[in-house]
């Protein structure tokens, strides 16, 4: 299937913290473009984070943003990101737990959407220096519709007690999906 000239763009967060970090990160950019309705166009560096909330004695994070193309509506890719976790045996336990792989969907073009199982753009992004950093380095100027403002100035913005993510690895962490 192609995707259509009438095909979205969104954004979504990654982030793992068990196992081989950066592999999780890259098998779910695989699983994800199997789907043909969705077509990776970039991604961002990795990000090294300590995690935020959720039970002690949790490893680091690896944090990354990628954006997509899709002929998909919101709620199918929400759907298929959720299967790609269940593919890569991500378990919902407790809130903010340790995960193989964790996808969010950030934005989707400037949808303002809430229902029960999909809020846009998602609620919590602008308040996540872990989200906003690599979104911003990959689209400064993604349009976050509820507030009014772009990635790279929520990012200017954010005011946290948060460590700063720490750039581990730079864009090309991608290339072994896209040189296939």
């Amino acid at each position: 299937m192609q995707i259509s000239s009438s095909a979205s763009k969104a954004f979504l967060a990654l982030g793992t913290n068990l196992g081989d970090r950066k592999a999780n990160l890259v098998a779910a950019v695989r699983l994800l473009i199997e789907d043909s309705a969705i077509k990776l166009c970039g991604a961002a560096s990795l990000y090294e984070t300590s995690p935020v909330g959720g039970p002690d004695g949790q490893g680091d994070y690896y944090n990354t943003v990628i954006s997509v193309t899709t002929s998909h509506p919101p709620v199918s890719l929400l759907q298929r990101m959720l299967v790609v976790e269940e593919e890569m045996g991500r378990v919902r336990k407790l809130q903010n737990d340790a995960r193989i792989i964790d996808i969010d969907l950030l934005l989707f073009d400037t949808v303002v959407m809430h229902t029960p199982t999909l809020t846009l753009p998602h609620p919590r992004m602008h308040l996540r220096q872990f989200v906003l950093q690599p979104l911003a380095e990959l689209a400064p100027d993604a349009w976050h519709p509820a507030q009014n403002a772009t990635a790279s100035s929520l990012l200017a913005n954010l005011r946290t007690g948060e460590l700063a993510p720490r750039c581990v690895h730079p864009p090309d962490w991608i290339d072994a999906i896209t040189s296939r």
